[in-house]
């Protein structure tokens, strides 16, 4: 509450709620201060393999070397990884970081893992990066710095940053979404028979709630195989409508529906009129 949100360029990059929040969320705030002392006592570093962390508490992976670590919790200066790196986690990884933290270029950071299993706790005000062709499924808990996500780039978790700036193609949800969209042809049912040249159309849809939504861009209907979704009025739940009249015989409806993840519905009737 109290401050603004300002989008440049296409606006339809950003989906869902585009306005402040009129009260504050409840958020699960943790002093920074706290991670950092308890993870100078209490982290598994030893378990890093040397070649990934120097002297000087730097952890950085570059070029096209993968890194495997087990469930932990890390203390470092600074967290790097460049180039094609890989970062695989064998259960719940935090990092808590005193300096950068910088994900660069075509990097896989916890891929196909689940969020909760990679989480980068920035314990200063240095800048976090995370930067082209990056994908990730991570938590980031920057309270104190700038949190820049930029290029070509998907990421699923949560963002807390005491700024934050997105440029380029950057897809962030907070959720892994593996559900399509749930979708039904309501008019006309199928197998149905109408005695009316003009039938009416009426599609409704969903996706589940923890899901990433419905991209009604991506909605196609056809009829016969013609496209008839211009003629239609389209909702975030539906759409409506009425055909052009049709001659007797058999005809097929078919519709087409995705999520913002490219999970694909797809739903038909078959009608008849005589």
């Amino acid at each position: 509450p109290g401050h603004s949100v300002i989008i440049t360029g296409n606006q339809g990059q950003v989906a869902g709620s585009k306005t402040p929040a009129f009260i504050v969320l409840a958020c699960e705030e943790q002093s920074v201060a706290a991670w950092a002392s308890y993870a100078q006592s209490n982290n598994s570093n030893s378990a890093i393999p040397s070649q990934y962390l120097n002297g000087n508490g730097q952890f950085t992976v570059n070029g096209n070397k993968t890194c495997t670590l087990p469930a932990g919790t890390y203390a470092v200066a600074s967290f790097t990884l460049n180039g094609n790196a890989k970062l695989v986690v064998t259960g719940p990884v935090v990092f808590v970081v005193s300096g950068v933290i910088t994900l660069n270029g075509n990097v896989k950071a916890n891929e196909n893992g689940e969020p909760q299993n990679l989480v980068l706790v920035s314990a200063s005000a240095m800048p976090v990066t995370l930067n082209g062709g990056l994908k990730t499924s991570v938590k980031v808990y920057a309270p104190l710095a700038p949190v820049s996500l930029n290029g070509n780039m998907t990421g699923y978790g949560s963002v807390w940053g005491r700024t934050l700036s997105a440029s380029g193609s950057v897809v962030w949800n907070r959720v892994k979404d593996g559900l399509a969209p749930q979708m039904i042809i309501t008019e006309p049912p199928n197998g149905a028979t109408s005695s009316d040249s003009s039938v009416q159309v009426r599609i409704s849809y969903q996706d589940p709630p923890v899901a990433t939504g419905v991209n009604l861009a991506s909605l196609h209907v056809t009829l016969d195989g013609q496209e008839i979704t211009g003629s239609l009025s389209v909702t975030p739940t539906g759409a409506t409508g009425q055909t052009q009249a049709l001659s007797d015989g058999e005809h097929v409806l078919q519709a087409v529906l995705s999520d913002y993840e490219g999970n694909q519905a797809q739903a038909q009737t078959t009608f008849t009129v005589w």
